[in-house]
């Protein structure tokens, strides 16, 4: 009897470890929370409302670019993600307007960036989120920093594309 019951724990603390991995919580962000490219602040041609980023008015610019850090949610251990989601309003089928996410990896000491994935936003005026799939073991915190980097593009002022939320899991 002792020894099942010792086999039973054993089992159990070796399992503790995966059934942990496994419940690692989604990074989430809303688009509205991100770091705005330099580039974007002269003139001003973004503007947030509530969860969204999108273009400021008829602004001429023809993209907005913004950056999320990514953190480790599963420390001291490495998440299982494989999924970055993109959600986003994207209101022309015209080629040059949509809204993207690539989640980049950045070497911690050199600075080398590598893109992992890229969500891409399809039409769809009452918004919709799109996946992109991350290779399994992706994650390595212990090396590498990640960010994920969102593009808001389009051709015409009268486009009204936006960003509106984030999700890697």
């Amino acid at each position: 009897m002792r020894s099942a019951i010792r086999r039973i724990s054993v089992f159990a603390l070796l399992a503790l470890p995966l059934s942990l991995s496994a419940q690692v919580p989604a990074w989430t962000a809303i688009a509205s929370d991100g770091s705005v490219d330099e580039a974007n602040l002269v003139p001003v041609n973004f503007a947030f409302t509530g969860a969204s980023l999108g273009f400021l008015g008829a602004s001429i610019s023809p993209s907005i670019v913004a950056h999320y850090n990514v953190t480790n949610l599963a420390f001291p251990n490495n998440p299982a993600w494989t999924t970055l989601e993109l959600g986003a309003i994207d209101t022309s089928a015209a080629a040059g307007n949509q809204v993207t996410a690539t989640l980049v990896r950045v070497n911690r000491c050199t600075g080398a960036q590598l893109a992992i994935c890229t969500a891409t936003s399809v039409t769809n005026t009452a918004g919709v989120c799109t996946p992109c799939t991350i290779p399994a073991g992706t994650f390595d915190f212990t090396q590498f920093l990640y960010y994920v980097e969102v593009r808001i593009s389009r051709t015409a002022s009268t486009v009204t594309e936006q960003a509106t939320t984030l999700r890697i899991f």
